[in-house]
């Protein structure tokens, strides 16, 4: 995990904020104003607790950025518990295969903070990744039959996670119309998912460009602390 400090004017302030980014295909780097030296312990948990056993030379074979939805989600999740809330993700650099850097606020600690990814890939696969409560996957997967009319080719399991094949590409496509429905579908997804209390809380590139797979997106279960 790499850091870095900032000497600021800004650090006198009664306002913490820090930065989370993926870096290569096995770094997360961790800055803030000022340092959060406490986030190491957490943020190690979230990552210990994601690298399934065996992992990494599974990623080698099968591309490193499979796992990284569950990194991602975990990550927020542990941040949350501690108290700090995404306010933006975002590309800083623009280099080649550079991924988001994600910037949170220290706020209210947030014990009940439970969250799932959903990632989309190659032309025409959506996963459900993590989902904290077992109901999810059977909603996922009718949420998905329910919007995406072209309908579904295969539902399977995919190394943990819930994938769906649907008929088209609608993460690659030149046509017009099914680049319409694709962003209806999008909706429909947010809008399923709100009626039963998980609210779309962070898109996040953690790949970098390479590939056909695009932004991960993390649900965020509504809570006292965060609706």
């Amino acid at each position: 995990m790499g850091t870095h400090q900032i000497q600021s004017s800004s650090a006198n302030l009664d306002v913490s904020i820090c930065s989370v980014q993926f870096s290569g295909t096995d770094r997360i780097r961790l800055n803030g104003l000022p340092f959060p030296g406490d986030l190491i312990i957490p943020l190690r948990s979230a990552i210990e607790s994601s690298w399934r056993s065996g992992i990494k030379d599974e990623a080698y074979f099968h591309g490193a950025h499979e796992f990284k939805p569950a990194v991602l989600a975990t990550i927020l999740k542990y941040l949350a518990n501690e108290g700090w809330i995404l306010l933006q993700s975002f590309d800083a650099t623009k280099k080649t295969n550079d991924k988001d850097t994600m910037f949170f606020e220290c706020a209210e600690k947030d014990p009940d903070t439970q969250v799932f990814a959903i990632s989309f890939n190659r032309d025409d696969r959506i996963r459900l990744v993590d989902p904290p409560e077992s109901w999810l996957s059977d909603h996922f997967k009718q949420t998905v039959r329910d919007g995406w009319s072209a309908g579904v080719q295969h539902v399977r399991s995919y190394f943990g996670s819930t994938e769906m094949k649907l008929s088209g590409n609608p993460w690659w496509t030149t046509d017009g119309k099914e680049s319409i429905a694709a962003k209806l579908f999008l909706c429909h997804l947010i809008a399923s998912f709100r009626k039963v209390g998980y609210k779309l809380y962070a898109s996040v590139d953690i790949n970098g460009g390479g590939g056909h797979d695009i932004e991960s997106w993390v649900f965020r279960k509504i809570t006292q602390v965060w609706n």
